[in-house]
């Protein structure tokens, strides 16, 4: 509980506080750093493959709209001669491995290479892609499938409207092809990020053309909802966030299309095998920073205790010194022990030491007085709370009401106060709380004798001992002068003969009437009664 132990301990909490804040800033900082790194380059992987399948897909598209302008309408004229335009196309057999064909502009097949003379004649308008082409004369990429061949490989389907010179459709030539190839996506399944993050290719709804398991092809790669990241790459999110894979591990993964496919190409990268290499190099640094942090503390903790030895001196010698009479003595000079600080830190307690004596003295004598005006001031001084509880009375309580001045006290003003003045009295307590001015007011007070005296009492609002809010009243008996002023109204207001009302009564009654008169929108009348020869009378 020393000065100095507290001092290093201070010390030593706010040094490990900025110690933790730079471990987990520069932590945040690896973490941050590494998702960058690691974004960055999956990113530009996944970009490069997907540029690649782009231009894989624009050759076989152009290998396609070339073939498709040597053949003529005579080639489509019939079997033997769209037979023909395909065996004579060795070019495009040897890019589509699967299939080629030629349908007509209604979607009748034509010719097959390797030719099938089974299924020549079929209606093909019912595969999407056949009918998509027919409906656009637009070139159509597939949706890729199963292949039913048995070698459980994916398939798409390229098709290429054949265009007369006016722009009218004459036929359809299509190629199929498996995304195993090397030369198309076989290559890119092989695709190792690190250990043992890979890469996949996706439908435009999310069902796999291209992974390491080849139990996952043409299946969803997630349900529906199952995973928030990949719904959002469905939804058009390219770029690389912190997710899971398929076994539900934290991964880094990344998604880009493939613009002229709708593909999705995805790109998973374990967080665990991520980190590996990272985590020894964070775990170093974190020892190390413990270590110094550690050196620190214990430099801390000597230097402190150095430096506080003589202000720690000058604490207990003002702890074990006794004041002499209750009142507090200087410090004698030199008890600092040659220490700047501490010596200016003794002479400063002892002009505060003097400060006080003079203070103490002074607020005895202003009480003092106090006391004396008090005691004998024949007006009545009194303190409430705002809620009009009396906390004080002055001994002139006892002349002026006849109640004992403990009596007085813990009664609320109110209880002494004449019931029609106490609306009045009221308010002008509530104006002396919210005001700083002194309000004045006459109010009759009730006396031992159940009889009422005239007050008159000035409220000011100010501050108690202990800063809490109260209402100083100064009130003197007004009782005589009040009794002298109702005589005076009255002898203005009457003929001092026959005390009947005077013509200045009459006029105020009139004033008095006619304001009733506006404010009830009621009728007044005025009598005039006259006695004739009264002045012979009087």
């Amino acid at each position: 509980q020393s000065l100095a132990g507290r001092a290093s301990l201070s010390m030593s909490l706010l040094f490990l506080m900025a110690i933790g804040a730079i471990a987990s800033i520069s932590v945040r900082s690896f973490d941050s750093q590494l998702i960058s790194v690691l974004s960055t380059q999956q990113d530009l992987l996944l970009s490069r493959i997907a540029e690649n399948v782009d231009q894989r897909i624009d050759l076989l598209q152009g290998a396609m709209r070339a073939s498709a302008k040597n053949i003529t309408a005579a080639d489509l004229s019939g079997y033997t001669g769209a037979q023909a335009a395909l065996a004579s196309n060795d070019g495009l057999a040897a890019i589509f491995d699967r299939s080629v064909f030629l349908f007509s502009a209604q979607g009748t097949l034509l010719a097959e290479r390797p030719h099938r003379s089974d299924r020549l004649g079929q209606d093909a308008r019912w595969r999407p892609y056949i009918k998509r082409t027919i409906e656009t004369g637009q070139s159509v990429i597939s949706e890729p499938f199963k292949t039913n061949a048995g070698d459980d490989n994916i398939v798409i389907v390229l098709t290429m409207p054949i265009l007369a010179a006016d722009g009218k459709l004459m036929g359809i030539l299509t190629g199929s092809l498996g995304l195993t190839r090397p030369d198309m996506l076989g290559n890119i399944s092989r695709t190792s990020i690190g250990n043992s993050g890979y890469v996949a290719i996706l439908t435009r709804d999310g069902k796999v053309i291209m992974n390491r398991d080849k139990s996952r092809l043409s299946e969803p790669l997630y349900a529906p909802g199952e995973n928030a990241l990949f719904d959002r790459a469905l939804a058009g999110f390219e770029g690389t966030a912190a997710s899971t894979d398929e076994k539900g591990r934290p991964s880094f993964v990344s998604y880009r299309k493939v613009k002229s496919a709708g593909w999705i190409v995805s790109a998973v990268y374990p967080a665990k095998e991520a980190y590996q290499h990272v985590g020894q190099f964070v775990a170093d640094f974190l020892w190390l920073l413990g270590g110094a942090a550690l050196l620190v503390l214990l430099a801390t903790w000597a230097l402190t205790k150095y430096l506080t030895r003589p202000l720690l001196a000058l604490t207990r010698h003002i702890t074990a010194y006794s004041a002499s009479e209750g009142r507090i003595e200087p410090l004698p000079v030199g008890v600092g022990f040659g220490s700047s600080e501490v010596n200016a830190l003794t002479t400063t307690f002892n002009a505060l030491t003097r400060s006080l004596n003079e203070r103490e003295e002074s607020v005895v004598s202003a009480m003092r007085q106090y006391q004396i005006i008090t005691e004998n001031s024949t007006d009545l001084i009194t303190r409430h709370a705002l809620s009009g509880l009396t906390v004080f009375a002055s001994p002139a309580s006892v002349s002026l009401l006849g109640i004992p001045a403990n009596r007085l006290c813990g009664r609320s003003l109110m209880d002494v106060v004449h019931p029609d003045d106490i609306p009045r009295v009221q308010a002008a307590f509530d104006e002396a709380g919210s005001s700083d001015r002194s309000v004045t007011i006459s109010y009759r007070a009730r006396v031992p004798t159940e009889e009422y005296i005239w007050l008159e009492g000035a409220m000011r609002f100010l501050r108690g001992a202990n800063l809490e809010p109260e209402i100083l009243c100064v009130s003197r008996n007004i009782d005589d002068r009040k009794k002298m002023q109702d005589a005076l109204h009255l002898e203005a207001r009457t003929d001092r003969l026959t005390r009947l009302p005077n013509r200045l009564m009459v006029e105020e009654r009139i004033d008095v009437a006619v304001s009733r008169r506006s404010r009830d929108e009621s009728v007044m009348a005025v009598l005039l009664i006259d006695l004739d020869r009264f002045k012979s009378i009087n």
